[in-house]
């Protein structure tokens, strides 16, 4: 159902994320933990070079977040990974191509940072249903996740320059209005 590749230039945290320390297998990867080491970062793919087969999202009615610009591809991962497919991983080394990628505009990113937040709290609010038997999955997404996803949007606007007083603002304000 879905198909990824570990980031070639990670070859020692293939080998010590994939079978140490989350006794995954290739040739069989259970979803489960593929989702908690993704949300540990023991493990780390490129979300955009992920293939998946279509009657598995269609079946299951998976869609990204159509409003959130920024956070939307690792929430649509997580969202695929919650209905448990059969996973596989291609030992085939990724290159990025360099001359079709776009600029990334960092204003735009700045700006659209906090839609991380918006599409983590989306995901919870789904997996909160589909995934109600799985309390310890649950409270791993509630108290890892999102904190991690909030630290991620402090971050950059830390390297912005907004001072900390600001970023609780405007963190307070975004988090009440959930």
């Amino acid at each position: 159902d879905i198909i990824f590749a570990l980031p070639s230039r990670n070859s020692a945290v293939r080998n010590r994320s994939m079978s140490e320390a989350d006794e995954v297998s290739f040739e069989k990867i259970d979803p489960m933990l593929l989702t908690t080491a993704l949300m540990y970062s023991r493990i780390s793919f490129d979300f955009t070079a992920a293939m998946l087969r279509r009657d598995y999202l269609l079946e299951h009615n998976i869609r990204f977040f159509e409003e959130c610009n920024f956070g939307y591809v690792e929430a649509f991962i997580y969202n695929v990974l919650m209905y448990e497919p059969r996973v596989a991983c291609s030992e085939i080394p990724l290159e990025r191509d360099t001359e079709q990628e776009a600029e990334i505009d960092t204003i735009t990113e700045n700006i659209n940072c906090y839609e991380r937040i918006d599409a983590m709290c989306k995901l919870f609010d789904r997996m909160k249903l589909q995934c109600r038997d799985n309390k310890a999955l649950i409270e791993l997404f509630e108290y890892q996740k999102l904190p991690s996803a909030v630290m991620g949007v402090v971050d950059i606007l830390r390297k912005e320059g907004f001072s900390s007083s600001a970023i609780k603002k405007i963190l307070r304000w975004k988090l009440m209005s959930k």
